[in-house]
């Protein structure tokens, strides 16, 4: 595979790390909504973080190619695999 190749799944893949752990922003803020866990955090501001977590993995993950494209742009002239004589 080519670098750029590397780096877009690189993009997704760190993008759905985020989407995960975006997940344990938003049980928390049930829990906090629940009142299961007092400890004085809001749980507007949980579900805030969890939803940030969540748009930035989508972003990652829906335009990973551009980005890799973005970081690693086509060169005009791509050096040949074959030796010429």
């Amino acid at each position: 595979m080519h670098p750029r190749a590397w780096f877009g799944l690189a993009v997704r893949v760190i993008g759905l790390w985020t989407m995960v752990q975006s997940g344990s922003s938003f049980v928390y803020a049930f829990n906090l909504v629940k009142e299961l866990d007092l400890k004085g955090v809001s749980p507007m501001a949980m579900f805030n973080q969890g939803l940030e977590g969540l748009v930035v993995g989508l972003v990652l993950v829906t335009f990973a190619s551009s980005i890799a494209a973005w970081a690693y742009p086509r060169r005009d002239a791509e050096p040949s695999d074959n030796l010429q004589d």
